[in-house]
């Protein structure tokens, strides 16, 4: 089940004696960026556990996450996602979903959610959506702090505006919304039973990423996300898999160079898109940058 959580958090391979909170220089930047791996069901509350985190939003000039997470709230974003996460107008959920299967999803949703796939308004929701609501719900139950409210992305982009920092976004909301929902139907209805099906390990799953996200216990979390080795519906296709993180991190790495030579630059994106051999932690190594884990003892005598 190496796919369950992935868009909640992803983990792959790290570099041996990886942090969650990263140094930029070099390759003719005047001033030093960083980039700090978050956990979107992470709380606030975390912040001062992490190693010259504060600081660090305190000395640059600009924090810039996936997105602006205000922008997810206004009135356009709330209209668009409405209009994006519903089926074609002669689609209905009990199209794409045979009868046990849409019984076993109906079933679920009433006994977990409180709601119905016979509401008018659930039945013309597309697949992905019910999935990643059902996804989230499985991992906010592995976070006891979790607060909606005061989520660690948004937060510490609440933060950076009250310091009168820039704060910016390395892509639009739109552009998440779409990527949720680029699947085909048959595939997104495929998911949605499996992810279902697997709601009690997905709890599991969160409580131990939770607890090594705390602990900033890496080697743990690359364990957990590699799972049992058992490939199911549930897990993403290769090809599902580049979308999601490498196309990204390549469109990302086209835009930090300009950002980090217009100001010192804090960018906070989910872990995933740091590591590996298509992670950005390489990838700015690739394009000619230092990068280094931030330890408290060497910031306090570099800064």
């Amino acid at each position: 089940m190496r796919r369950l959580m992935l868009l909640i958090f992803v983990f792959s391979v790290l570099p041996g004696g990886a942090q969650l909170l990263w140094r930029i220089s070099g390759n003719g930047l005047e001033k030093p960026s960083y980039l700090f791996c978050t956990y979107h069901v992470a709380s606030f509350s975390e912040i001062d556990s992490i190693c010259c985190l504060r600081q660090v939003i305190g000395s640059v000039d600009n924090v810039y996450g996936e997105v602006i997470a205000a922008d997810m709230l206004n009135a356009d974003t709330l209209v668009y996602m409405t209009r994006r996460l519903t089926l074609p107008a002669d689609t209905l959920l009990t199209d794409l979903l045979n009868s046990r299967d849409f019984a076993k999803v109906d079933a679920f949703l009433m006994d977990n959610l409180g709601i119905s796939l016979a509401d008018a308004g659930m039945a013309r929701m597309l697949p992905a959506a019910v999935a990643n609501q059902i996804t989230l719900s499985a991992a906010v139950k592995g976070v006891e702090s979790y607060d909606p409210s005061a989520s660690l992305d948004a937060e510490i982009q609440n933060l950076a505006r009250l310091l009168g920092k820039r704060v910016g976004g390395l892509e639009t909301v739109s552009f998440q919304i779409d990527m949720m929902t680029a699947q085909p139907l048959d595939r997104q209805a495929e998911q949605l039973v499996c992810t279902v099906e697997s709601f009690d390990s997905l709890i599991v799953q969160s409580k131990g990423l939770t607890g090594a996200y705390y602990s900033q216990d890496l080697s743990l979390i690359e364990a957990l996300m590699n799972g049992d080795g058992e490939d199911s519906a549930c897990d993403y296709t290769p090809e599902e898999k580049y979308a999601l993180i490498t196309e990204r991190n390549k469109a990302w790495m086209l835009k930090m160079p300009a950002i980090m030579k217009g100001g010192s630059t804090l960018f906070a994106v989910g872990a995933g898109h740091l590591v590996g051999g298509d992670g950005l932690l390489f990838m700015l190594i690739d394009a000619g940058y230092d990068v280094e884990p931030v330890e408290k003892s060497w910031y306090d005598k570099t800064e």
